[in-house]
């Protein structure tokens, strides 16, 4: 399980700030020489960040990290088809968390609920609730770490429903009404209610064998 603990700790250090900087963690590098390959979608969002900080990783550790680049639509199945044949060149991977599920049913991703509560390192209640309890989990075990959470936001003006005589809207009525100026859309309806994330994952040692 190296290699998984080893994800796992690149998980906390990225996603949550919270590489160790203290004590033997930091000063024996247990990970010299160990080679981790990282795959994300390419743009600034996720991998400009990871690019920046796996040197500081590499520094701290002495693990080195590959971010690995390609387009969004690639990754979904790049990943997909790495992990499934074997061929398991990819170690952790960032992408949108409703794709875990596949990749959890199909074995291809190892549960890391023992890992998180176990390590210290780990500010897992950093982590807003929605997605610490939602985005990271399937079947009541963790299998990915938050990287990125947003939730959607929408601005009215005060001056304008004053004129018309209406009270600001609650959630429910705003859900109706962003329903109603998309006709019914389901892009409108995600837009009013529904976050966005990213999630990083490491692939589980049993897909090797």
């Amino acid at each position: 399980m190296r290699i998984a603990r080893l994800t796992a700790r690149l998980a906390a250090g990225v996603a949550l700030g919270a590489v160790a900087a203290t004590g033997s963690f930091a000063q024996d590098k247990p990970y010299e020489g160990v080679e981790v390959n990282v795959m994300t979608f390419t743009g600034p969002q996720i991998a400009e960040p990871l690019q920046r900080r796996a040197p500081d990783f590499e520094e701290k550790t002495g693990a080195k990290v590959n971010v690995i680049t390609v387009p969004f639509s690639d990754l979904y199945q790049k990943l997909l088809t790495d992990w499934a044949s074997g061929t398991n060149s990819i170690d952790a991977a960032v992408f949108a968390p409703q794709w875990m599920v596949d990749y959890v049913t199909a074995g291809l991703v190892e549960d890391i609920s023992g890992k998180v509560a176990d390590d210290s390192d780990l500010r897992a209640d950093d982590i807003g609730q929605f997605f610490r309890e939602f985005s990271q989990k399937f079947g009541g075990n963790t299998y990915t770490l938050t990287l990125d959470g947003d939730f959607q936001m929408v601005y009215y003006r005060t001056d304008v429903l004053d004129e018309l005589g209406m009270e600001p809207p609650n959630s429910p009525m705003m859900k109706s009404l962003l329903a109603d100026l998309g006709s019914g859309s389901m892009m409108t309806r995600r837009i009013a209610v529904s976050p966005s994330t990213s999630a990083i994952i490491a692939r589980t040692r049993a897909a090797s064998v």
